[in-house]
């Protein structure tokens, strides 16, 4: 069977077509997978009237349909105990699918019950695949000891003959539990028997055989793959390996001439990859004696890719080259190595470099350069007063330079930090004055106008940010600019012009996530003024333009209020659904692809990567298959067949941090080429751990469509996950809450370890909401603010704000990220009742 990366060679042949349409039909056929047995229903099963049931059930897992086929499986399940003549044999690969599915449909622990059931039929012909999967969970969880147990114990079953996904499943736990020599062998035999992952394979066990100083092996390993695979992701980390022993051996040309010709033709070369191929080409020209040479290129190194790694080694290299070889640095490399040292945080050694230059005298090109660049070392450093000290320096020796400009920035930047607000507004505002021109210039006015909203000042705050939106329509922040322009004017009791400021807005982008939000508070800024009839027009734009938002909830409360009926505010939201019939919307994977075909097909050189993604994700290499995805998606720039696929392959896996994100991609792709495509909803707003969600949410009588909304906004469903702040799993729990809640309530065994199981952290996380919002009275808001922020600033900002405006508390809550995370929550909300009403519509 020929690598999948020779797929390019067979164009000629006139196959590639076929592989082409295999893109669009790639969950019709049986993709390989470690949670599926790659077999077929047993004849007695099929002989049944239940058969065709199995086989469609199967169908449908493949396609993402995981709901339907559970009933499938359970109604037939069922039926199938009753019939004559089948045993529990025969019955175990019913159990063992149920189980798959189940896994797929984020229930693992009640798998584990079907899964005992097939183990327990020792020697049955299903029990050996059971063990493997009961292995898949616990790899997926981490404990690659366990896994690698059950594996093994799942081989042995089958008669040891195992290969491909199970036999990189094997050595992978072997890796990772430190014994080399059996990874390897288990590597190699991947490697035989899947031959479109034979450079990742020949990758890993090269690392195994590198821990076990068996260089000699390893290296021919790399050496191979660099040779035959050069399209592989591993490729530039074998290429490393080709040219270190290349220069062992004493090949100095060689490695100067195969760098040259690689960056002469290689074009998709990124940066990084670029510096690396010449730090070996400045390294080879080094031992063959040609310091020129090879000073030359570190010169390249720290002009050009000052960012990349290879820069850092580039220092000290050219150093030792000036000390062994001469002449002494010069000024510029100074710079040059005071500037990298910078860029990778080495605050202390760029100091050294550029201390010296920056005392030069004036008439010294470099001196103005090291001047800023020292005084950001410094400002970097927090010496506020020193560094700004240093810049005012250069405004008045350098006024005309061009770092002057920048140095002005930062004058304002370290007046900022001194928590000097009067002060750093003005010369923020000084600098925009004096350089308009200079990239930094919105960002100063944008600054200056957050430090006057802070400060109540908001007339002033909303003239800089109307200038910001009149004068940088490129400005990233422009749209933020607009509606700040729009809720200070609010805030400074100019309600005509705030509203006039957010029509502006929505008019300008109608398709902006403002926009509805602008279309609100204008609604709001009229309803003030008393003008019901302008209120309710702007209202009613936001509910027929917007129908999923947020604000379509706000303001139908608005509508409800200025039309005298109560404003009632539920858990179960707006959507005319009984949350007991709740059920997710169904998500077909071969159907969500098919619609996009007409915008194009993906780069065929590129397909190999996506396929190479699936194996990868079903041997349980996730980070690996993440890279293999992202590659292809990176291959096919605006190509939404190809955001599409790899959207599917993220949720096929289980992958929802990653789906959601290239969903996301997705919409935004469609939103400028076609707006009314909103097929990637479902992937947006995904009913992960659905079953688990909604058992735990009707114990609490909660809405599980709102628990689903603060679980999205927490993990994006990655229940592995784990917060650089130390919360844990699906609902983000930090252990010190999780292990009160756990005593509080009585849950046996708990342990920070249990926080990644989702059945227990959902348990525990929907009680703590339940707590929130007992706690606010069912203000949801709040308890969605708490839950982020803390009960206690909560609290404290109802005590300081008051509640007469909800809208307005949210505006000014204290803390960023809670503020951000209310509206997120809020919104997501809106989306998940929204969609299920419509989605219970369409089943009627």
């Amino acid at each position: 069977m020929r690598p999948f990366f020779e797929i390019r060679r067979l164009a000629s042949a006139g196959l590639i077509a076929v592989v082409l349409l295999g893109v669009f039909t790639f969950l019709q056929e049986k993709q390989p997978s470690a949670l599926s047995a790659d077999t077929a229903p047993p004849e007695v099963i099929l002989a049944t009237p239940y058969g065709s049931d199995m086989v469609a059930a199967d169908s449908l897992v493949q396609r993402g349909r995981v709901f339907e086929a559970l009933s499938r499986f359970e109604r037939a399940e069922r039926a199938l105990r009753e019939t004559p003549g089948l045993s529990k044999n025969d019955l175990s690969w019913v159990w063992l699918n149920m189980a798959r599915t189940l896994i797929r449909a984020d229930q693992s622990q009640t798998a584990q019950t079907w899964l005992d059931s097939v183990t327990a039929q020792s020697g049955g012909p299903w029990s050996g695949a059971a063990w493997i999967v009961k292995g898949s969970l616990k790899q997926a969880a981490g404990r690659f000891g366990d896994a690698l147990t059950l594996y093994l114990k799942g081989v042995e079953i089958d008669g040891g003959d195992t290969e491909g996904v199970t036999a990189l499943r094997i050595g992978y736990c072997y890796h990772k539990t430190k014994q080399y020599a059996q990874a390897v062998s288990w590597y190699d035999r991947a490697a035989k028997t899947l031959p479109e992952i034979e450079d990742y394979a020949l990758y890993l066990s090269a690392q195994c055989l590198m821990e076990t100083a068996q260089t000699a092996e390893a290296t021919r390993r790399l050496n191979d793959l660099y040779r035959r695979f050069p399209h592989s992701l591993r490729y530039d980390a074998a290429r490393d390996r080709h040219f270190e022993d290349m220069l062992e051996k004493g090949e100095w040309d060689a490695v100067v001439e195969e760098t040259r010709r690689r960056l002469e033709t290689d074009h998709d070369l990124d940066g990084e990859n670029r510096a690396s191929l010449l730090a070996r080409a400045a390294e080879a020209h080094d031992r063959a004696a040609r310091p020129d040479s090879a000073r030359a290129i570190h010169r390249t190194l720290l002009t050009v890719y000052r960012s990349a790694s290879a820069a850092r080694a580039a220092v000290p290299a050219l150093t030792a080259l000036a000390e062994r070889n001469g002449p002494p640095l010069s000024a510029e490399e100074k710079l040059w190595i005071g500037q990298a040292h910078l860029e990778q945080g080495d605050y202390t050694s760029a100091t050294r470099y550029l201390l010296a230059l920056a005392s030069a005298t004036a008439d010294s090109a470099v001196t103005p350069y090291a001047a800023y660049h020292l005084n950001r070392a410094r400002f970097l450093q927090k010496l506020y007063v020193t560094a700004e000290t240093g810049f005012r320096q250069i405004l008045s020796r350098h006024p005309r330079h061009p770092v002057a400009g920048l140095a002005s920035f930062h004058v304002a930047r370290c007046i900022r930090a001194r928590k000097g607000t009067t002060a750093s507004v003005a010369a923020y505002v000084a600098f925009a004055e004096t350089y308009p021109a200079n990239e930094t210039a919105p960002d100063a006015l944008f600054f200056a106008g957050e430090q006057l909203e802070d400060a109540g000042r908001f007339t002033e705050a909303a003239r800089h940010f109307h200038r910001i939106a009149s004068q940088y329509p490129k400005y990233q922040k422009r749209d933020d600019a607009r509606w700040l322009e729009g809720y200070c004017l609010y805030r400074a009791g100019r309600l005509e012009a705030a509203a006039a400021a957010f029509d502006q807005q929505a008019r300008e982008d109608s398709l902006s996530v403002y926009a509805p939000k602008s279309l609100y508070w204008q609604g709001k800024a009229f309803q003030k003024l008393g003008r019901r009839a302008a209120a309710t027009l702007a209202y009613d734009r936001v509910m027929s333009g917007y129908p999923g938002s947020y604000y379509t909830y706000q303001a139908m409360l608005r509508l409800n209020e200025l039309d005298g009926r109560p404003v009632t505010r539920r858990l179960t939201g707006w959507a005319p659904t009984d949350r007991m019939a709740l059920q997710p919307p169904t998500v077909d994977f071969v159907e969500f692809v098919k619609q996009f075909e007409e915008k194009g097909f993906p780069s065929e050189r590129e397909l190999p990567h996506i396929r190479r993604a699936e194996l990868l994700f079903a041997a349980g290499l996730t980070a690996e298959a993440e890279e293999e995805t992202e590659h292809f998606t990176k291959g096919n720039p605006g190509n939404p067949v190809a955001l599409a696929r790899a959207t599917a392959v993220y949720f096929q896996y289980r992958q929802y941090r990653q789906g959601i994100r290239m969903a996301g991609r997705l919409q935004s792709l469609m939103t400028r080429i076609a707006p009314d495509n909103d097929a990637a909803s479902s992937f947006l707003y995904p009913y992960a751990f659905w079953e688990v969600v909604r058992k735990q949410a009707d114990t609490l009588n909660l809405d599980p469509l709102f628990v689903l909304s603060v679980m999205r906004q927490e993990s994006r469903f990655e229940y592995t996950i784990k917060s650089w702040a130390g919360a844990h799993g699906l609902m983000q729990l930090m252990p010190k809450t999780a292990k009160e809640l756990a005593r509080q309530r009585n849950f046996a065994n708990h342990s920070n370890e249990r926080l990644y199981e989702p059945e227990y952290n959902v348990a525990l996380g929907t009680q703590y909401l339940v707590d929130m919002i007992r706690t606010y009275k069912g203000r949801l808001e709040l308890a969605v603010a708490a839950y982020n922020g803390g009960p206690g600033r909560v609290s404290r900002w109802v005590r300081e704000q008051g509640l007469a405006d909800m809208d307005e508390f949210v505006e000014r809550i204290g803390i960023t990220e809670t503020r951000q995370y209310v509206k997120a929550v809020m919104n997501n909300y809106a989306r998940y009742t929204t969609d299920a009403a419509m989605t219970n519509e369409a089943r009627q």
